[in-house]
């Protein structure tokens, strides 16, 4: 499980923008980089190279939710990373109901792009600060703070950040310095506070209330 590296396309209609962000994951070692391809040709070399994820840069599509719908619809075990330049409650909604697994702004850091692309090659919904927020704010009476993220210790949302970058609780406790039963006691108690039954849905509940962002 720790050695799981996903292996991701990059689409975009801009070749520096492609090559930029090719350059980019190469450099870090989490992921590994298939190649790159214009968003027209995205279908095709997603059947040819049978990568985990693609980062598609959504910026230029006229309807991205319909692009990434038929892309998940084709494709169904790939995890598409929507790639924006600017949040906004109904296109980052509809982008997660057409099947994008996480949404990310051009702006975001390659430690932030990594985490993206690890969370949803690992079934995990992965949003940023900034796209949840504007998510949150679509939402009529949706909170931005819950009594669950108000129960939550600070060592728990620790913990909670990681679960969402897919890493087990080995790792988590590798990168915490405590031990992993100290580790799976806090999973079990985030469970128990968020009335989730698996660590996926209690990412997804902690993405949805505001507690966590990529």
């Amino acid at each position: 499980m720790d050695s799981f590296r996903p292996r991701v396309l990059v689409a975009s209609d801009s070749p520096i923008t492609r090559a930029g962000l090719v350059s980019l994951l190469r450099l870090r070692s989490g992921v590994e980089t298939t190649g790159e391809c214009a968003l027209t040709d995205v279908a095709s070399v997603v059947e040819r190279d049978d990568p985990d994820a693609v980062v598609l840069d959504v910026s230029s599509l006229d309807d991205a939710p319909a692009a990434i719908a038929a892309l998940t619809a084709e494709f169904r075990s790939l995890a598409v990373v929507a790639l924006a330049t600017a949040p906004s409650s109904t296109a980052v909604a509809e982008c997660l109901r057409g099947g994008a697994a996480a949404w990310l702004l051009q702006s975001a850091t390659p430690e932030q792009l990594e985490a993206a692309i690890l969370a949803s090659a690992s079934g995990l919904i992965a949003l940023d600060d900034r796209a949840a927020t504007a998510l949150l704010a679509g939402l009529p009476g949706s909170p931005v703070r819950s009594e669950a993220g108000d129960l939550l210790t600070a060592r728990e949302l620790e913990v909670l950040r990681l679960a969402a970058r897919g890493y087990p609780s080995k790792t988590i406790a590798r990168e915490l310095g405590i031990s992993e039963h100290t580790a799976k006691f806090h999973i079990s108690a985030i469970l128990g506070k968020l009335g989730a039954s698996s660590r996926t849905e209690a990412v997804t509940t902690a993405i949805r209330r505001g507690l966590i962002a990529i």
